[in-house]
């Protein structure tokens, strides 16, 4: 969504018009799932922007790969600023890159000091069993352990992503494109059933309160775990 003195909506169209005096760039910024539908609905119709927001790859419902195989993206080949961008597989079609990369984003987990001293933690847990004895120990001082917003369904992804970096990314980083050509399955024994059963005890033992989680948006999440409500 857009906020006071968004970059996208107030600032971009401000910058493109000094630039081009000609060009009027009007810009929309929806919740995730509200895209998704508009987009859709856009393409559908042939009414699309000119210019939208695309995932790498297969990754989502507007995925560059599917968008360009249906004939919905141009070639970006020409643009100079592809120059100083390296790595561009994940967004190259058919030997042209159809989407400009904005970035890179990074999962992490945040962690209150203040607790851990309380509860005797004295370094950060580097292990699953280390993660477990913490919030054990978190959860015994009478603090939550983990607070995630679940009531925004995407934030459901971001734990499971940085438990299957360790247990199926690090051994078979080709995983994902193996799942295309049938080298690999979802049902794949020590795979996403491990990710799956890891992450789901993190909730059996409340170490997730699922009563709450269920309940809280990521931005109130965020500001439970700034309020000293929980560990992580």
């Amino acid at each position: 969504m857009a906020s006071e003195n968004d970059f996208e909506t107030e600032q971009l169209p401000e910058l493109v018009k000094a630039k081009w005096p000609n060009v009027t760039l009007e810009v929309t910024k929806l919740p995730d799932d509200n895209y998704y539908t508009s987009l859709k609905t856009k393409l559908a119709s042939g009414e699309c922007p000119d210019i939208i927001l695309a995932q790498p790859m297969y990754a989502g419902s507007n995925s560059c790969y599917a968008l360009a195989d249906a004939g919905y993206l141009t070639s970006l080949n020409d643009l100079d600023c592809l120059e100083n961008m390296n790595d561009l597989a994940a967004v190259t079609y058919d030997d042209n890159v159809v989407v400009c990369t904005a970035g890179v984003s990074i999962l992490g987990t945040y962690y209150n000091k203040d607790i851990f001293e309380e509860c005797g933690i004295n370094e950060e847990p580097a292990t699953w069993g280390a993660l477990l004895d913490a919030c054990e120990k978190i959860k015994d001082k009478g603090y939550q352990p983990i607070v995630m917003g679940d009531k925004d369904q995407y934030v459901m992804q971001f734990g499971l992503y940085q438990i299957a970096c360790n247990e199926i990314y690090s051994e078979n980083a080709e995983y994902d494109a193996q799942l295309r050509t049938g080298d690999t399955a979802f049902t794949d024994e020590g795979t996403w059933d491990t990710v799956l059963t890891m992450y789901n005890e993190l909730y059996e033992k409340g170490y997730i309160d699922v009563s709450q989680s269920l309940g809280l948006g990521a931005s109130q999440a965020i500001t439970d775990f700034v309020d000293g409500k929980a560990a992580f």
